[in-house]
C-alpha cells in the first residue's frame, strides 16, 4: 500500500489540524493569584486586587482578612466607638470598600461609615451637600475617629485633600493625560501655535487644549 505524502511517517509527530484561537492565546496569558486557594487573576506583584490591597494595608497579603459579621454588628460598632476620645486614628474592622472607607447599609441606603459616625457624634449634615470630612487626611485608609470627622462642603473637603496629598484631581485622576507641566507649557503656547498643533503635540483635542487656555479645565493650577 502507498502511504500517502500528507500523512505522517512512522515516528514523525502528527501536525496540529488547526492553530490555537484568540481566546486559547489569551487564555494561556492569564495568571493566577499566587495566594493558595485562590482562584481570582493575577493583577499586580503576582496577587489579585484584594490580596494586593491587603499587602499595601497591612504589610501582608493575607493579613486583615474581613472578619464574617452578622447583621447590626457594624451598625453596633459605630454606635460603641461615637463616644471614642482617642487622639490616633481609629480603624474600621471590617470590610473596606473599593476607595478604602468603610461601607455599611444604614436607613437602607449603601454609605460610607464615616457618615454614620459623623451623624452620631456631630448630628444631621447641615445640608445634603455635606460630606463627611477627614482632619487627619485617612479616611481612605479606614480612620473612623469622630474626633477626626466635621461636617464639610466639597470645595472645602477637595481643599483638604489637595493639603493632605489624598485628592484625586489632576495628574491623580485615573484617566487623566496630562501632568501639571504639561499644562503649564500648554497655556503658555497661547497665541504662539493653534490649539490643533498643540492639541497634536499632547494627544489631547483642540476644545481641551482651549479649556485649559482660558482655565476652565486645571483652573485650580497657578
Amino acid at each position: 500500500m502507498v502511504q500517502k505524502a500528507n500523512a505522517p511517517g512512522p515516528g514523525r509527530p502528527r501536525r496540529a489540524l488547526t492553530s490555537p484561537t484568540y481566546v486559547e492565546v489569551k487564555m494561556a496569558e492569564i495568571s493566577l493569584c499566587s495566594i493558595p486557594d485562590c482562584d481570582k487573576n493575577s493583577e499586580k506583584r503576582g496577587w489579585c486586587g484584594m490580596h494586593y490591597r491587603r499587602w499595601q494595608r497591612h504589610g501582608d497579603p493575607v493579613a486583615g482578612k474581613p472578619p464574617r459579621v452578622s447583621p447590626g454588628s457594624k451598625l453596633q460598632w459605630l454606635i460603641d466607638n461615637t463616644a471614642y476620645q482617642g487622639d490616633d486614628c481609629l480603624q474600621w474592622p471590617f470590610a473596606y470598600e473599593p476607595n478604602g472607607y468603610g461601607g455599611i447599609v444604614y436607613e437602607g441606603k449603601h454609605t460610607s461609615a464615616s457618615r454614620v459616625i459623623c451623624i452620631f457624634a456631630k448630628g444631621p449634615p447641615p445640608s445634603d451637600d455635606h460630606e463627611a470630612a477627614h482632619s487627619c487626611g485617612k479616611g481612605g485608609d479606614g480612620c473612623l475617629n469622630p474626633n477626626h470627622l466635621e461636617w464639610s462642603l466639597p470645595v472645602k473637603n477637595q481643599g483638604d485633600r489637595v493639603a493632605h496629598g489624598t485628592h484625586n484631581r489632576g495628574a491623580r485622576a485615573p484617566a487623566a493625560k496630562l501632568t501639571e507641566d504639561d499644562v503649564r507649557l500648554i497655556r503658555s503656547l497661547e497665541g504662539q501655535e493653534t490649539s490643533v498643533a498643540t492639541a497634536s503635540r499632547f494627544g489631547v483635542s483642540k476644545v481641551a487644549v482651549r479649556k485649559i487656555q482660558k482655565r476652565e479645565n486645571w483652573g485650580w493650577l497657578e
